[in-house]
């Protein structure tokens, strides 16, 4: 009987014990406020680059919040393309997106001005045929290379600054069919963003044994990546923009972008590239001195054997 007493007494001290966390848990979760923020994930951005965007937005969620609250990131599959990732912000079916801006899309979203690549984006080598590097060796003027096919993407930012600089191109939807028709001889260069040198030389010790990066030529135009959000979601703007800013004074943007950079290789020779600058008509007047000042005194400008300019 004893014994019978003791088991139920230790009983309900552990059924206490278990209500007492339990209540501990319920009021500290009470006491802690927790949201979850979206961002779209295209198909067609590599798992890198993904990543580092997606680790910029949880560093700024997190330096704009306090400890009594809890914001979660959460990445939601889009299809390729700036127009799905709009439409899916603009209906509130995600909270964040991002990509290069223009006038169109500022017209649509809020854009968060802080350059997520440091303006990286703008500069772009070219991808050629191994066996056409000699032709490319005497190319020492944009008039050149206006004059000579080049493959870009239909839905890229930088094929409109093609077309306003008159540049002689055809396009293609995918990236991949870019590569295959410059593997076939469709046309003699495309141009890849800096950043995206590792998956461009992923595809070509995988499939494209015949091309290369080609080894004089860096084209640049103002092609800031932002952050972008529904224009009816301004304090998630102010919230983003105050946390980046908050990162870049105290290093912690850095030490993301650096992990992130310290994955393009590093034997682009900038300095024994020539450079031609491309003017793109497509930004805001808010965006173009931002491109050209944000980064200014974080960032040293590559120095180019040749400097060309196209306005």
């Amino acid at each position: 009987m004893l014994v019978c007493r003791l088991v139920i007494r230790l009983f309900t001290l552990y059924i206490r014990a278990l209500f007492v966390s339990a209540l501990f848990i319920c009021v500290f979760s009470l006491n802690v406020a927790r949201a979850e923020v979206t961002l779209t994930s295209p198909s067609g951005i590599s798992e890198i680059r993904q990543k580092y965007v997606y680790d910029l937005l949880v560093l700024a969620l997190k330096e704009t919040t306090s400890a009594s609250q809890e914001t979660r990131v959460t990445s939601i599959p889009t299809n390729t393309g700036y127009s799905a990732s709009t439409y899916a912000v603009k209906k509130g079916k995600v909270d964040v997106t991002y990509f290069p801006a223009n006038t169109e899309v500022e017209t649509q979203l809020l854009p968060i001005r802080i350059p997520l690549y440091k303006g990286l984006m703008g500069y772009r080598t070219l991808l050629i045929q191994a066996k056409n590097q000699s032709k490319f060796d005497n190319l020492h003027s944009l008039k050149q290379f206006k004059n000579i096919l080049q493959g870009a993407g239909s839905r890229w930012r930088t094929t409109k600054v093609l077309a306003h600089h008159e540049f002689k191109y055809i396009t293609a939807e995918r990236t991949s069919s870019l590569l295959k028709m410059l593997d076939i001889g469709r046309f003699e260069y495309t141009t890849r963003g800096i950043i995206e040198t590792p998956e461009t030389l992923q595809a070509i010790d995988k499939n494209y044994p015949k091309l290369k990066i080609e080894d004089n030529t860096i084209f640049y135009t103002e092609l800031p990546v932002y952050f972008f959000v529904s224009k009816q979601r301004p304090e998630l703007a102010k919230k983003i923009y105050t946390g980046l800013v908050k990162a870049a004074h105290n290093g912690e943007f850095d030490k993301v972008f650096d992990a992130f950079y310290q994955m393009i290789p590093s034997g682009l020779n900038f300095d024994k590239r020539n450079f031609y600058y491309l003017k793109n008509p497509q930004l805001s007047a808010e965006t173009r001195a931002n491109a050209l000042n944000f980064w200014q005194k974080q960032v040293k400008s590559p120095v180019f054997k040749t400097v060309h300019f196209s306005h």
